[in-house]
């Protein structure tokens, strides 16, 4: 994988690293180059306001990256019947949090109440 990068490195001309004997070093190794494919592709590449997306800086129409960091234009997330589904996930969360909060009083109540007493009839 890492002499298949060997085209997008600054200097193709350098010897590739010899692989790595633990995943820890694997890692390291795959980390690098990852990070001088970034680098290749910061270096040329464009943002294209147009497209509203990183495009390959070549001659004629606009190419779009494919690969590594695509923006992805930001969505709107709707339930089925369109109501925004952050307001309904806040509402749930909430309700929740009050129902366990609840619960912790009425547990709380009752440890220091104590037991309900036998001789005491309830009704």
């Amino acid at each position: 994988m890492i002499s298949d990068c060997r085209p997008f490195l600054k200097k193709p001309a350098d010897r590739l690293p010899v692989a790595a004997q633990n995943f820890a070093g694997l890692a390291v190794q795959l980390g690098q180059v990852l990070a001088m494919l970034e680098d290749f592709e910061n270096r040329h590449a464009f943002w294209d306001g147009k497209a509203g997306c990183r495009c390959w800086r070549v001659a004629g129409a606009s190419l779009p990256v494919a690969r590594l960091r695509q923006a992805v234009p930001p969505f709107e997330l709707k339930t089925s019947k369109g109501r925004d589904m952050r307001e309904a996930l806040a509402k749930l969360m909430d309700a929740k949090e009050s129902r366990v909060y609840e619960a912790g009083f009425a547990a709380g109540r009752a440890a220091r109440l104590g037991p309900p007493d036998i001789e005491q009839d309830p009704f």
